[in-house]
């Protein structure tokens, strides 16, 4: 496959999930969802995952992938990013709750 598919399938990759991501911001507004609660959920789940694969992994395994290029970049993701994600998780369902909080007003 030469520079140029792989380019284009590229961008129409990018292309498709940005509108996804447009069309899902537009229903969660139409049904009053906020979006700080979506993403928080979002981030748990892929801290989920990267718990997971940090729980599964083992250093053989990515031991045997060492001519691959982004060997460090997996190795960090996997082994620290779980803690990123899950924080981040929860600072975006503590701000909808803050905001919900913020907007009910003094009782």
């Amino acid at each position: 496959m030469n520079r140029g598919w792989r380019v284009l399938v590229v961008a129409s990759i990018l292309a498709v999930l940005v509108g996804l991501v447009a069309v899902g911001m537009w229903q969660l507004e139409a049904h009053g969802i906020s979006q700080f609660f979506v993403m928080g959920v979002a981030f748990l789940g892929f801290g989920a995952v990267l718990t997971t694969l940090n729980l599964t992994l083992s250093d053989d395994y990515i031991r045997r992938h060492e001519w691959e290029p982004g060997k460090d970049h997996l190795k960090y993701m996997v082994r620290r990013g779980w803690y990123y994600s899950m924080l981040a998780g929860v600072a975006f369902i503590g701000l909808h709750y803050l905001d919900r909080w913020m907007l009910a007003g003094p009782q």
